[in-house]
């Protein structure tokens, strides 16, 4: 069998706060059931910037703005969707923070978003960086 690949790209945000990295549930896609950094595709006409701003309010009611680039990075795996059967994602990492006035946080994004523990993980990534 051939495989078929959808190739998607992203950007997502790494917003740590109280030593606590926050992430998102996702709920559909090849990470459906996975928690994620919060961010997404650029829309048409959209930069990175924009994109991550309106994904990080999107997905987690927070206005961000965006720090340093920490990085970029691609998976491979397999995922069945339409006619594809691989997904090849490639990510580009920003650290951001947070703006003082914040969204009010959806009903929609309720359980969505997590607070994890992110020592080891975030010197896993910067550690990852310098690899890049």
């Amino acid at each position: 069998m051939n495989n078929s690949w959808h190739r998607a790209f992203g950007v997502y945000g790494l917003y740590v706060s109280n030593d606590k990295l926050l992430v998102i549930r996702k709920s559909r896609g090849p990470y459906r059931n996975r928690y994620d950094l919060p961010g997404g595709s650029p829309e048409e006409g959209e930069g990175l910037t924009e994109a991550l701003q309106r994904e990080f309010a999107e997905e987690t009611g927070l206005k961000v703005i965006r720090k340093n680039q920490i990085g970029t990075a691609d998976f491979k795996l397999p995922w069945s969707w339409k006619q594809h059967t691989h997904v090849h994602h490639i990510a580009v990492f920003y650290e951001v923070s947070r703006l003082r006035v914040s969204l009010l946080c959806p009903f929609s994004l309720m359980g969505r978003t997590r607070w994890a523990q992110h020592g080891y993980q975030k010197k896993r990534l910067y550690r990852t960086r310098h690899h890049l």
